[in-house]
């Protein structure tokens, strides 16, 4: 799928710099990442605060389509869908990218920009905003983003199809019934 999205020059040296991730991130240096792709650490600073944050610029990016689908009114399974391929295309990379622990309270701090992302884009369609809306939203974007890091520590087993159908059963029907 990244083949079909327009990724600006910086998109691009973020995608070079996952691709250099060929092995768990742990055991891998700054230097190295640089090194594979051909940039200063000076100009790696300048894309990413660390070297764990290539991945999850990555799946920033699948959460921008998803959002963008949602927001648009298309099918949640099908949304769903797109955005589990969209990561398995850069399975051999993300597979070894996420380390942390999807509990860490820093992957817990990544996750506010999503929730405000979807409350957002809630809140764009014309759909008032509850506290009901703000608490079904707080709990599916961080079980979502949970299970997927998880998915990918794992070996992004189970397949695709079958993880999508996961995923879309974690979704609140009270969310569902507000966006279909």
């Amino acid at each position: 799928m990244t083949g079909y999205l327009l990724l600006t020059q910086n998109d691009k040296v973020n995608l070079e710099a996952l691709h250099a991730i060929d092995r768990p991130i742990d055991d891998i240096s700054v230097k190295s990442i640089c090194s594979a792709i051909g940039i200063s650490r000076q100009t790696f600073y300048a894309h990413f605060s660390s070297k764990y944050d290539i991945a999850y610029w990555y799946l920033n990016l699948s959460e921008e389509l998803y959002f963008k689908a949602i927001a648009s009114r298309e099918d949640w399974r099908q949304s769903l869908i797109n955005q589990v391929y969209f990561l398995y295309e850069e399975k051999d990379y993300l597979c070894n990218a996420f380390t942390l622990n999807p509990h860490d309270i820093d992957v817990v701090s990544r996750f506010r920009f999503s929730k405000e992302r979807l409350l957002a884009c809630i809140a764009e369609l014309g759909i008032l905003v509850t506290s009901e809306t703000t608490y079904c939203v707080d709990e599916y974007i961080n079980t979502h983003y949970r299970t997927l890091i998880s998915w990918c520590m794992r070996g992004m087993r189970p397949k695709p199809p079958f993880f999508a159908k996961i995923c879309y059963n974690c979704i609140p029907n009270y969310l569902i019934d507000l966006l279909d």
